[in-house]
């Protein structure tokens, strides 16, 4: 008998009424990657890569087994088989069917009793855990289980234009938003051929979620044609991102903005000027990383897979000191005295 997968769901299983809701929205992103899926109440099965299903948002837990007769002699044999030359071993059982005969102790017992012929039981740190689930009509027996991301699957919440660039934190924010269940559509800025690194890190994205949309705008070419020598200039040009992404946010029925910022981590990011940029949006704009440090924020990026993949990028057009108190009436000033509207059209008018 094949492989399959045993998929568990933490936070969905909390969800009132509208539960099954949540758990059909999973059930249809497991299918992009993989297939035969079965839901079991407590549980999802499936065929699939155990290491792609176990990234999917909303899986709190998979487990690779094989399926077999609820039996303990056919328990015994299977436990025997992925016991295989391990010099120490747990077994741990979840009874899912309650009328199972035996309780979950009584089966870690028993077979355990069985295994400590050929290995020593270590409870703290064993070499090899067999896991055993008991259903109504077959037993699910595993010895490989890779944690997921959790949350809520990507969807549930509708969708948000999520803003990333080639770096460190933006890929972040967006893999967060989608743990709370955002369906990002992306925007990347491309600036000096930016997009070379943000695709690589698309397609990393992609693994949590193989539908991402994505737009790439040729922004830095245009933009720079039209800077001013001021102080302000990264929240003019912030401004005109948030523009263009409340725009997108309209086209694609997207209800919020996602930004990967961190207060006080660069100029821009300061609450005096983070105010000032989202005076443009009419649309909320979240920022997960609000609260995080840089290393706190990397530990994430090398969790997700990113970090590898992003490029020390700095903006060619930031001022030599930008300003980190900006004052809202003369940025306001300043934007009288552009053509933001002409900038805008002519970015989308070439994207990608």
């Amino acid at each position: 008998m094949n492989f399959l997968i045993l998929v568990r769901f933490g936070e969905l299983w909390t969800k009132g009424k509208n539960r099954i809701e949540f758990i059909n929205k999973l059930i249809e992103n497991l299918k992009l990657i993989g297939r035969n899926v079965k839901f079991l109440r407590t549980r999802i099965l499936l065929e699939g890569s155990l290491e792609k299903i176990s990234k999917v948002p909303g899986v709190e837990s998979a487990s690779e087994g094989r399926i077999i007769n609820r039996n303990l002699k056919e328990i015994k044999k299977e436990a025997k088989r992925l016991l295989g030359n391990s010099k120490t071993f747990a077994v741990r059982t979840k009874r899912i069917d309650k009328n199972f005969k035996y309780k979950s102790i009584e089966v870690n017992e028993i077979i355990g009793e069985y295994l400590s012929k050929f290995s020593k039981v270590n409870l703290e740190n064993p070499e090899k855990i067999i896991g055993i689930e008991i259903f109504k009509d077959f037993a699910f027996v595993f010895d490989k289980t890779i944690r997921g991301p959790g949350g809520l699957p990507v969807g549930i919440n509708g969708k948000c234009i999520s803003l990333v660039s080639s770096g460190i934190d933006s890929p972040v924010s967006t893999w967060m938003m989608m743990r709370r269940g955002c369906e990002p559509i992306i925007i990347h800025y491309d600036i000096n051929n930016s997009k070379v690194a943000f695709i690589r890190i698309l397609e990393k994205l992609r693994e949590y979620y193989p539908k991402l949309k994505y737009y790439v705008l040729p922004y830095g070419g245009i933009v720079s044609k039209y800077k001013v020598e001021t102080r302000y200039w990264c929240l003019i040009c912030k401004r005109i991102m948030v523009r263009i992404a409340q725009m997108i946010a309209e086209k694609e029925n997207a209800k919020a903005i996602i930004m990967g910022d961190s207060l006080g981590q660069v100029a821009s990011q300061t609450i005096d000027n983070i105010r000032i940029i989202e005076k443009v949006s009419k649309i909320p704009i979240f920022r997960p990383l609000i609260g995080l440090n840089k290393n706190e924020i990397i530990e994430y990026a090398k969790k997700i897979g990113t970090f590898e993949l992003a490029e020390n990028f700095k903006c060619p057009m930031v001022p030599k000191k930008p300003v980190t108190k900006g004052k809202l009436k003369l940025v306001e000033r300043i934007e009288s005295k552009l053509p933001i509207e002409k900038i805008i059209k002519e970015i989308l008018r070439h994207s990608v």
